[in-house]
């Protein structure tokens, strides 16, 4: 409530102070340079296909557990998914198991299904690779 009270008295239009505040929570919540809040998910997706330079044609590897939102996005921009088998008991697709070659993917997104963070130090030794971490399931994740 007083956040709504104090949005109605104040002459800033749209998030101002709380957005500001907002980020420096999440950035040092964490520990990270930057921090950027989008309203919608699929904005945010978008944002992230962006950041990274896939563009239509494109091959992002994913989870089959991914939100459905990734393709919707997915189709809207013309990168093609490309289905990774997942860890057993994890969810989590195995980095170790990207194929090479050809068949390579553009990108690979990492996210958190049923809770369980993907193992990160595989997905490092992709350097050449872009990765999205899509961090939205993973608050509260273990690692197994």
């Amino acid at each position: 409530m007083r956040a709504v009270l104090s949005c109605m008295v104040t002459d800033e239009l749209g998030p101002g102070g709380l957005l500001r505040d907002f980020l420096s929570l999440a950035q040092q919540t964490f520990d990270c340079a930057g921090a950027a809040a989008l309203r919608e998910y699929p904005r945010a997706i978008g944002a992230a296909f962006d950041l990274i330079g896939l563009k239509s044609g494109d091959r992002l590897a994913m989870s089959p557990l991914v939100p459905a939102l990734y393709l919707d996005v997915c189709a809207e921009r013309g990168v093609k998914p490309i289905f990774m088998d997942v860890e057993a008991g994890r969810g989590t697709i195995d980095p170790e198991q990207i194929p090479s070659g050809e068949s390579r993917p553009n990108a690979l997104l990492l996210d958190a299904p049923l809770g369980l963070a993907p193992k990160l130090d595989r997905a490092a030794s992709l350097s050449e690779l872009p990765i999205i971490e899509d961090i939205s399931q993973a608050l509260g994740a273990q690692w197994a």
